[in-house]
């Protein structure tokens, strides 16, 4: 993974397919477009090449020097100001419909962001020796005890399953509560949990 959300010290950037960003309160995911959309209009107050210059440095995972670090931290603080005001004056939402092409690609976001967000799960990506898919191997976890917590643990393994990525169908929500549809069942990721959900 390019961008895994393991120390966070990045307010916005990207995670495989998609952006991550930290609105404090938790960690949300955009598409690239999306993401380039909002830059574009949220940072209005930038001069267009600094917009130019946040959209490189998050869409690629670019590396700065120390004297453009404080500025992209500033702008990344200012972005994720600026959508977490979007999101609760109800002008953008963060839910998802993805098809089976776009559920296997942006699957594993959905995965670390949610592992991030509620340490209900942790999960592996195996790829077949040939390259020809992906195996996920996903451990649902109980919900942290107080001493977990404290000692940053996530809670005692309840399920594992695995499917490979080929058999996704769909993938519908936002990385805070979504469902992943598999051929014969479908998981929901919520913040209380992993259930699984009927299929019809």
């Amino acid at each position: 993974m390019t961008g895994v959300l393991c120390e966070m010290l990045r307010r916005v950037h990207r995670v495989t397919s998609m952006i991550a960003c930290d609105l404090g309160r938790h960690v949300v995911l955009l598409t690239v477009e999306d993401f380039a959309r909002l830059s574009s209009r949220l940072n209005e107050a930038l001069e267009p090449i600094d917009v130019l210059a946040f959209k490189a440095a998050v869409g690629y995972n670019l590396a700065v020097g120390r004297p453009a670090r404080a500025k992209l931290r500033r702008w990344e603080q200012a972005f994720s100001a600026l959508l977490a005001d979007e999101i609760d004056a109800g002008r953008y939402s963060l839910t998802y419909n993805f098809g089976t092409d776009e559920a296997a690609r942006h699957l594993e976001d959905f995965l670390e962001v949610y592992r991030h967000n509620s340490r209900r799960i942790t999960y592996a990506v195996h790829r077949l020796y040939n390259g020809s898919d992906r195996l996920i191997n996903i451990r649902f976890r109980e919900k942290q005890s107080i001493l977990h917590r404290l000692l940053q643990l996530y809670g005692v393994s309840r399920e594992e399953v695995n499917f490979l990525v080929s058999q996704v169908r769909g993938l519908s929500g936002s990385a805070l509560d979504f469902s992943v549809k598999l051929p014969d069942q479908a998981f929901r990721f919520a913040s209380n949990g992993v259930h699984r959900e009927n299929v019809s």
